[in-house]
């Protein structure tokens, strides 16, 4: 074998079998998916539909009163909760909900007061509690 030929396969970057690299990716791919998920939420114009325990229920965006998120009561948690204030009840849904990352981005888009970076401030805290509101319609 030349000697030119084998400094080339020092530098080739031909894949290699890696199996972090495999991990990763089937990690990202698994996020994607997750991230893009409806799940347990259908969209419509005025609103949403969503499979609840009692079966499916159409909630409008205007019924919405108040959004507030939270981290549930333990240690370190990176689960956050959303109670779904409405008129007459409340619905609580969270990061391990079906569709969640959807989710923010629909409420996001039809709910146009939440506050901003609200997400990225409950990353951060790793302690329970610090109830947040992040929308109150406005009577």
């Amino acid at each position: 074998m030349s000697v030119l030929k084998k400094i080339g396969q020092l530098f080739s970057f031909r894949k290699k079998r890696d199996p972090f690299y495999e991990e990763s990716s089937a990690a990202l791919k698994a996020h994607n998916v997750r991230w893009s998920e409806n799940g347990i939420f259908t969209y419509e114009e005025d609103g949403f539909m969503m499979e609840c325990k009692d079966g499916p229920r159409k909630i409008k965006w205007k019924e919405i009163m108040k959004l507030v998120v939270y981290k549930p009561d333990t240690f370190y948690c990176k689960k956050i909760c959303m109670d779904i204030i409405l008129k007459d009840s409340d619905i609580t849904i969270s990061t391990e909900t079906g569709g969640w990352f959807q989710f923010l981005i629909k409420s996001n888009i039809a709910l146009r007061r939440i506050q901003r970076n609200w997400e990225r401030k409950m990353n951060r805290q790793t302690t329970s509690g610090n109830f947040r509101v992040i929308y109150k319609r406005r009577p």
